[in-house]
C-alpha cells in the first residue's frame, strides 16, 4: 500500500509548498524499515520536483534531507544497500547546493558514504570555484571529516578561492582537526600571513606555534587578501598569551601599549588592548598607571576594570580600594571580588575593611559588605552587624548588608539583622523576599520563611511566599487574616498563595479550617453589606478562594479529588447565609468522577438534592455548564461523552435543580457531537419546563440545524 502511495507522489508536483511540507514530514514519520522496503525512484522524483519548484522552502529540503540521511544510515546498519537512499540524499541536496545537520550522529560508515555519494558533486563545484557544499558537508559529518582526503583536497583548494567568506571558512574547516592543527596553521600563513587576522588562525598560533607569535603583533600591516587596512595588525587575545616566553611576552605588551596610546584606536579595542595587557604575567598596577589617571573617562574606567585580571591580586585590590571614595569607586569595585576570590580571606578583608573605615562610595560600601559576606570569615560579623544596624546608615546599605547575611544563617546574628531590616518597610521586604529558598539551606528555609510573614503586608511579598510552601505547612492559617480583613490586593495575593499552597498539600484539613473559619465572617448580619466601602467582602473572597483551590489540570483535579468531595460537604454542611449560593456546586462538580457511572450519578443526584431553591436553577445552569466544559477540555469525560441516560435520570426528578443539571449536559453534549437526534429531542423537552428560567435557557440554546 505504502508504494502505491510512493507512485502518486506525482501528482504533487504543482501543489504548494506547504502541502508537500506537510508530505515529507508525513514520509519521515513512517518507520525506517517499511520505508525502505519500498522503491525510491518516485520519492527521488517528488524531491527532485519539490526542490525546482519556485515556492521551495528550506524546511521543506530540511525534512527531506532528514529522511535521506535516516535512509542511509538505516541501510547501513541492517547490511543493505545504501545506493538508493543516497540517490536520494543528492537529489535532496538541490540544484543551488544546501545541506542541513542530518537528525542524527554521523558514524564513520555514514559519513563515508554521504561523501562518497556527493564526491562529484563536490569536485563540480570546486572547479566552479563555489565551496558552499563543501563546508556544509564538512560541518555535517563534524570530526568524521576529519583526516578525509577528498574534503581536505577539496578545502586546500577552496584557500585560493576569490570570495573571501569562502576562504575564511575553509581556513576554519582546515583548522577543526586538532591532530594537525599546529602544522596547518603554519601552512595557512605561508600561503598568507593575512589568515592570522581570522580569529580561529590566531588561537592556534597563540595556542600552539610559538614560533609564529611574531606575527601577531608585527610593526607593519599584514600582506594578504584578509588585511585591508593601513595600520599594523595587533591580535587582542581574550584568553591571554599563556605558555610565551619572556621576549614575546616583552615585544606583546610593547604593541600593545602602541595600540592603546594610538590616536586611531577606537573605545572597544583600547578596552580589549587594556584588558590583554592585564592578563601578560609581568604587568604590574604600575605599568596601568599611566591609564589609570588618565584624563578621558572611557580610558580610565577600562584600566580600573583591567586590574581584575593582573597576576597580583593583592595589588589589584589596594588599587581598587583606593579608588572607593572617588566618583569612579563604582567601575573599580565592579573587579574586587575577582581579585579577592584570588587572595587568603584574611588579607582580603583586611583591605576591605580599612576602605569600609575611609571615605567611601555608597556603591563601593556596598560590594565590600557582599564581598565580606562571601569570605565568610567570623572575624568579619561585628563589621557586617555593625553596618546593618547602624542608625546612620542608609536604608539601601542595611538591606544589602541583611541579604549578604543569607551565608551566615548559622549565627544568631544574622537573624537578628534580617530581623531589624524586615520591619523597614516594603522596600526592606520586597528585598528579602527576592531571596529564593534554593539558596537557603535547608534547615533555614522555615525560620526565614516565618521572617518574610513577620515583615511588610505587601501584595508581590505575600504573592512570594509561595515558593515557601514545602516548608510551611500552616500557610493558610498564618494567611488567613489577610484574605478576611487584608486590603483587595492583599486578600487577592494571600488567596493566590493559599491556592498554590493546595496544590502542592497532600492534606487539605488546615485549609478547610481556614473555609470553615472564614464561614464565621462571611454571614451577612457579621459583616458590612451596601456599603460604599465593602460590599460585603467576606462572602466574595471565600468564593475565590474556592474557584482558587480548585486545580486547573486533569492530573490535579484527579489527586485531590477527595479533597474536593471534602471541600464540598464542608460548604453544604454551612448555613447559606454564612457562604457563597455557588461554592458548594463548584466543587462537587470539581469532585466528580465522569468516568464512573455510578460514582457521577450519585455526584449529580446529591447536587442536585442540595440546591434546592428554584430561584437558583440559572446560577446552577451556568456553574455546571462551566464545569463540563472544563472537564470535556481536560479530557475527564468518558471516550464517547456523557450518555443520555444520565439527562433522563436528572430529568425524572421532576424538580428545577435536576432540570438545570440535565440542560448543563444536554448543551454541552449537543454542541460537542452536533446536535444528534436524542440530544435534540432532550432540548426540545427541557424547552417546555415549568421552571421559567431553564424554559428561557433551552430556548437560547442553538443547534447546528438551526
Amino acid at each position: 500500500m505504502l508504494t502505491d502511495v510512493l507512485l502518486r507522489l506525482g501528482a504533487l508536483d504543482h501543489e504548494q509548498d506547504a502541502v508537500r511540507l506537510v508530505v515529507a514530514r508525513t514520509l519521515a514519520s513512517v518507520p525506517l524499515s517499511v520505508l525502505a522496503a519500498c522503491p525510491l525512484t518516485p520519492l527521488e522524483g517528488f524531491t527532485r520536483a519539490a526542490l525546482r519548484a519556485q515556492d521551495a522552502s528550506s524546511a521543506t529540503q530540511r525534512a527531506l534531507q532528514g529522511l535521506a540521511w535516516s535512509l542511509i544510515d538505516h541501510a547501513i546498519a541492517t547490511g543493505g544497500s545504501p545506493t538508493a537512499p543516497a540517490r536520494l540524499l543528492q537529489a535532496a541536496v538541490g540544484d543551488e547546493p544546501r545541506l542541513w545537520h542530518p537528525p542524527l550522529t554521523p558514524g564513520r560508515a555514514l559519513a563515508a558514504t554521504v561523501v562518497e555519494a556527493l564526491a562529484k558533486r563536490l569536485r563540480e563545484e570546486s572547479l566552479a570555484g563555489e565551496c558552499g557544499l563543501l563546508l556544509d558537508l564538512h560541518s555535517a559529518l563534524g570530526r568524521r571529516a576529519n583526516g578525509d582526503r577528498l574534503l581536505d583536497s577539496l578545502l586546500v583548494r577552496a584557500l585560493d578561492s576569490p570570495v573571501a567568506a569562502d576562504r575564511q571558512g575553509a581556513a576554519v574547516a582546515w583548522l577543526a582537526d586538532p591532530a594537525t592543527r599546529g602544522e596547518r596553521v603554519a601552512e595557512l600563513v605561508r600561503r598568507d600571513e593575512s589568515f592570522a587576522a581570522l580569529r580561529p588562525v590566531t588561537d592556534a598560533i597563540a595556542a600552539m606555534r610559538q614560533d609564529l607569535v611574531d606575527i601577531l603583533f608585527l610593526d607593519r600591516p599584514l600582506r594578504g587578501r584578509f588585511w585591508h587596512r593601513e595600520h599594523t595588525y595587533l591580535a587582542l587575545l581574550p584568553g591571554g598569551s599563556h605558555g610565551w616566553d619572556p621576549e614575546h611576552l616583552a615585544s606583546y605588551a610593547s604593541a600593545l601599549r602602541r595600540r592603546i596610546d594610538a590616536r586611531t584606536t577606537t573605545r572597544p579595542e583600547r578596552h580589549r588592548a587594556l584588558t590583554s595587557l592585564a592578563r601578560i604575567p609581568a604587568t604590574t598596577v604600575e605599568d596601568l598607571r599611566p591609564w589609570l589617571d588618565d584624563d578621558a573617562p572611557d580610558t580610565r574606567a577600562s584600566a580600573l576594570e583591567a586590574l581584575a585580571h593582573l597576576s597580583d591580586p593583592e595589588a589589584a585590590l589596594r588599587e581598587i580600594v583606593h579608588h572607593a571614595g572617588e566618583d569612579w569607586a563604582r567601575t573599580a569595585f565592579d573587579g574586587a571580588m575577582a581579585c579577592a576570590a584570588r587572595l587568603d580571606p584574611a588579607m582580603a578583608s583586611k583591605i576591605l575593611t580599612s576602605a569600609l573605615s575611609g571615605p567611601i562610595r555608597m556603591s563601593a560600601r556596598k560590594e565590600a559588605l557582599r564581598i565580606l559576606a562571601r569570605l565568610h570569615r567570623p572575624a568579619d560579623l561585628p563589621t557586617l552587624t555593625g553596618a546593618a544596624m547602624a542608625r546612620d546608615t542608609r536604608p539601601d546599605v542595611r538591606v544589602d548588608a541583611a541579604r549578604a547575611m543569607v551565608a551566615w544563617l548559622d549565627a544568631p546574628e544574622a537573624w537578628t539583622i534580617l530581623a531589624h531590616v524586615a520591619t523597614e518597610g516594603r522596600d526592606a521586604a520586597l528585598a528579602l523576599a527576592a531571596t529564593s529558598p534554593r539558596h537557603i539551606a535547608d534547615r533555614h528555609r522555615q525560620r526565614y520563611a516565618r521572617l518574610l510573614l513577620a515583615s511588610a503586608r505587601e501584595p508581590e511579598l505575600i504573592t512570594a511566599l509561595g515558593e515557601w510552601s514545602d516548608v510551611l505547612p500552616d500557610l493558610p492559617s498564618l494567611l488567613e487574616g489577610i484574605v478576611r480583613d487584608g486590603a483587595p490586593a492583599e486578600s487577592a495575593a494571600a488567596i493566590i498563595a493559599i491556592a498554590g499552597h493546595s496544590a502542592l498539600s497532600a492534606d487539605w484539613s488546615e485549609h478547610l479550617a481556614v473555609l470553615r473559619r472564614l464561614a464565621r465572617g462571611a454571614a451577612i448580619d457579621a459583616g458590612p453589606n451596601s456599603q460604599a466601602e465593602a460590599d460585603p467582602p467576606h462572602p466574595r473572597r471565600m468564593e475565590s478562594l474556592v474557584a482558587a483551590m480548585i486545580p486547573a489540570d486533569g492530573a490535579s483535579l484527579r489527586w485531590h479529588r477527595d479533597h474536593l468531595e471534602a471541600m464540598s460537604a464542608l460548604l453544604e454542611d454551612i448555613e447559606r447565609d454564612s457562604r457563597p449560593l455557588g461554592a458548594p456546586w463548584a466543587a462537587r462538580l470539581a469532585a466528580t468522577d465522569w468516568e464512573d457511572e455510578a460514582a457521577r450519578l450519585a455526584s449529580l443526584e446529591r447536587l442536585a438534592g442540595a440546591a434546592g431553591d428554584v430561584s437558583l436553577a440559572g446560577e446552577a445552569v451556568t456553574t455546571a455548564t462551566a464545569a463540563l466544559e472544563r472537564a470535556r477540555r481536560l479530557r475527564l469525560l468518558p471516550g464517547s461523552g456523557l450518555p443520555v441516560s444520565t439527562a433522563d435520570a436528572l430529568m425524572r426528578r421532576q424538580d428545577a435543580a435536576g432540570a438545570a443539571l440535565a440542560l448543563a449536559i444536554v448543551i454541552t453534549q449537543g454542541q460537542a457531537l452536533g446536535w444528534p437526534e436524542p440530544w435534540r429531542d432532550r432540548l426540545r423537552e427541557l424547552r417546555g419546563n415549568g421552571t421559567g428560567i431553564i424554559a428561557l435557557l433551552a430556548r437560547r440554546a442553538r443547534t447546528a440545524a438551526e
